[in-house]
């Protein structure tokens, strides 16, 4: 399994470093710092972290007598709750098309909230409705306003 594990982190950095040189290209019509050209450069500087520190956890991480084995890590992995949420995430990106992307995203994170909080209260309905405002608030104010993106 670490073998497996490094060979993915290899491949893993080296999308994201020729993703990086691509990025070379991208033409910047706004001269200001938040710009179009800033998430793709922060996407890859992230991709490229992320990476390096997988490689650094498998290369000190125990050998592989003591890990578990796949079977065990797929069960976990493969959990009910998580493939519920992935089906969930899978209807978002379906829904974006038709309803429009805030109101697709403000309805995901209701649904999200509700179903991975423990108890299932008006209490939790109404926190779930004020977090997916605000986050819908934020990503309008955010893409919107000062990116000057369209939205679907």
């Amino acid at each position: 399994m670490r073998k497996t594990d490094l060979i993915f982190s290899a491949v893993f950095i080296l999308c994201f470093v020729v993703a990086a040189s691509q990025l070379f290209k991208l033409e910047d019509m706004n001269s200001a710092v938040v710009s179009a050209k800033l998430f793709p450069w922060l996407v890859v500087g992230l991709g490229l972290v992320v990476g390096v520190l997988e490689t650094i956890r498998t290369l000190l991480s125990a050998s592989d007598d003591k890990r578990r084995s796949l079977r065990a890590i797929s069960a976990v992995a493969f959990a009910p709750r998580r493939m519920m949420l992935l089906a969930l995430f899978v209807a978002y990106l379906f829904a974006i098309q038709p309803i429009g992307f805030l109101l697709a995203t403000a309805i995901f994170c209701v649904a999200t909230i509700v179903l991975l909080a423990p108890r299932r209260s008006f209490g939790t309905v109404a926190v779930a409705c004020a977090i997916a405002v605000g986050t819908s608030s934020f990503i309008y104010v955010l893409l919107v306003v000062y990116l000057q993106a369209f939205l679907p």
